[in-house]
């Protein structure tokens, strides 16, 4: 959707996708679901995640800015985006 409306507007899209192999998703999310549930929040299933990540990679766009989350820093991460975007 998105990209067809950038297409069709004429406007640049910025699309990345941040990766991880899928032990370190599973670890990062196992942790946040700690938080979750001090915080109130449903319990996630791992079934359900690994649902996700799964049509996730079968969905991917192709023409996208790969991140591996391993090799850089939360701040990393954003310095990167904030200077791809505002270069154009």
């Amino acid at each position: 959707k998105f990209i067809y409306l950038s297409k069709k507007n004429n406007i640049k899209l910025f699309v990345y996708n941040l990766t991880a192999p899928k032990e370190t998703l599973l670890t990062r999310l196992h942790e946040r679901g700690d938080v979750h549930e001090k915080e109130g929040l449903p319990h996630i299933s791992k079934s359900f995640i690994l649902r996700n990540l799964e049509l996730h990679s079968k969905n991917k766009e192709v023409n996208t800015n790969l991140i591996d989350t391993l090799k850089k820093t939360p701040e990393e991460i954003v310095k990167t985006i904030i200077n791809e975007v505002t270069i154009c």
